[in-house]
């Protein structure tokens, strides 16, 4: 089974794990709950919490060693912040250096109190990346068994398959932008790539920052339309209709939801087993659209 097959349906979001008001053992004992509502991957990046969210999910896991094995561990770097804690960046910027790419999954290594990455994410596209120093960054990583997998974030098609081709390892997933706000992916080739490269598409935001299911006027219609919807499906409530609309596409899209709330994260599991038809899928894009399809 490859890490991509290894997935959960439903991803976690750790970008604001700061903000849930978990001590260790309580951080601890949530990701064995998500564990068991079968919510085993968990989304990292190093800059998360101004640099703090992997050191705090790390000293959570160091209170049950085994529990790492239980866990689908995504890390992503790249983005470069500035920081107290980094003092010597005057700017942010990006940067896909072969001795970044070490040095900082060296530090998510530290942090986390792990041997290992399950999968390693680009974090957005660096105008100066070359390809050769990511490969180089890829191989010593993959022979080290310190990555086992790899992908990107946040990457056109076109950049996707840049990368792609001068890598031995292959790019496994790209984790974008999608959601019933924002379509773009499903037309502008980034899915279709996916599809062609092998890539599983993550896709984070996918409540659109939680408006599409939250008081913004701009989605009233959409809104109407997910609720209506949900109640021809035995009164699913819209958030669960929303993430099963992502999750209905070939590409196979995993959300990336970044909740605390176990009940919501319950919740979003239980979208997995929602199958909308066809017309469902179509009613929910012409009300997010606000016009038929062409």
């Amino acid at each position: 089974m490859t890490v991509a097959d290894r997935l959960s349906p439903v991803i976690v979001g750790c970008m604001r794990l700061l903000d849930w008001g978990l001590d260790a053992r309580g951080l601890r004992d949530w990701i064995k709950a998500a564990v068991e509502l079968g919510a085993h991957s968990f989304d990292h990046a190093d800059i998360y919490g101004d640099y703090r969210v992997e050191a705090a999910f790390g000293e959570a896991l160091a209170l049950e060693s085994a529990l790492r094995d239980r866990l689908t561990i995504i890390g992503k770097c790249g983005i470069v912040l500035t920081s107290a804690s980094r003092p010597d960046v005057a700017v942010k910027h990006y940067d896909l250096s072969r001795d970044h790419i070490l040095r900082r999954v060296e530090g998510t290594l530290r942090d986390l109190r792990t041997d290992r990455l399950d999968l390693l994410l680009l974090h957005r596209p660096d105008p100066l990346l070359r390809p050769e120093e990511i490969a180089e960054a890829f191989a010593r990583l993959k022979a080290d068994g310190k990555v086992l997998a790899f992908g990107v974030s946040n990457f056109t098609p076109a950049q996707a398959r840049y990368l792609s081709a001068a890598l031995d390892e292959p790019l496994v997933a790209n984790q974008v932008n999608i959601s019933l706000e924002n379509t773009g992916a499903l037309f502008d080739g980034t899915l279709d790539t996916c599809r062609e490269l092998g890539m599983v598409p993550m896709a984070w935001s996918p409540l659109g920052g939680g408006g599409i299911v939250g008081n913004d006027p701009r989605f009233a219609d959409l809104r109407t339309a997910l609720r209506r919807v949900g109640e021809a499906h035995g009164g699913r409530a819209p958030d669960q209709v929303a993430l099963a609309w992502l999750m209905a596409h070939p590409a196979g899209i995993r959300p990336v939801v970044g909740t605390g709330r176990l009940d919501r994260l319950a919740g979003a599991m239980g979208a997995a087993g929602l199958r909308l038809s066809r017309q469902d899928w179509y009613t929910l894009l012409q009300a997010a659209a606000g016009r038929e399809v062409p």
